[in-house]
């Protein structure tokens, strides 16, 4: 093998090496296994924006005037989730135990409740756009979820445990949990998103094999070569874009 040869098989190690860095560490910030990105004043806005929806006369969720057994424990946890307090698991814990104590049509009513409190809650959150602190509110709030009934909460993506906020400023202004998305912005699905990253990088490699050996064949060789294995790696469950 040349050098030039060499050269070349390096550099596209080096490019694939770097791939697979930023996805593996996007898959993991994503998972927010303990690492907290969100504020506290944000922490708040989401337990605020909760509490509103289900205590709303509109929906019929709950009276806070003589809210049910039930409700209590909801807005308990909604409170702590608020005032970021140390017993958010603990409350959480403590409705779900309550509903497993329940007979079959209060369990299911009840559900269904905490069903609607936790769609339109999450709705409210994906509308705007996702920041790393919205998309770890995202994940705690799936905890939540997670005890309606099957299939809200995704379980594989929310945390163990709440993950608090690290970051206390209280009072700061931050965005509603019911904003809309930004307008104007192109939102690429995971398909195209892989496509687009596919070019780039072939385009990147085809440079640097021509600047290594101007040769047509070797050029489009790496091109396509390029572009097929980085839509390969982007497709695997390791590194899959969410």
């Amino acid at each position: 093998m040349s050098n030039q040869s060499l050269v070349g098989l390096l550099l596209f190690v080096a490019i694939m090496g770097v791939t697979v860095w930023i996805a593996l560490m996007g898959n993991r910030r994503a998972r927010f296994d303990g690492v907290s990105e969100v504020s506290a004043t944000e922490q708040a806005a989401l337990g605020q924006a909760a509490r509103a929806m289900y205590t709303d006369p509109e929906w019929r969720l709950c009276n806070p005037a003589s809210p049910s057994e039930f409700d209590q424990h909801v807005l308990s946890v909604l409170d702590s989730i608020e005032t970021n307090r140390d017993d958010i698991d603990a409350r959480i814990e403590a409705l779900r135990e309550y509903l497993k104590g329940l007979n079959l049509f209060e369990r299911f009513k009840d559900k269904q409740k905490l069903s609607l409190l936790y769609g339109n809650v999450a709705a409210g959150l994906v509308s705007g756009r996702m920041t790393l602190g919205r998309r770890q509110l995202f994940a705690n709030w799936r905890m939540v979820g997670r005890i309606a009934p099957p299939g809200e909460g995704n379980i594989s993506r929310a945390p163990r445990a709440w993950i608090r906020p690290l970051v206390n400023d209280a009072g700061a202004t931050v965005p509603a949990i019911t904003g809309q998305p930004i307008r104007g912005v192109l939102r690429l699905g995971r398909t195209a998103t892989s496509i687009v990253a596919g070019l780039c990088f072939a385009v990147t490699g085809a440079m640097i094999a021509y600047m290594v050996r101007p040769d047509t064949t070797l050029v489009t060789e790496w091109f396509f070569g390029i572009f097929v294995g980085t839509l390969i790696l982007y497709r695997t469950p390791l590194t899959r874009l969410k």
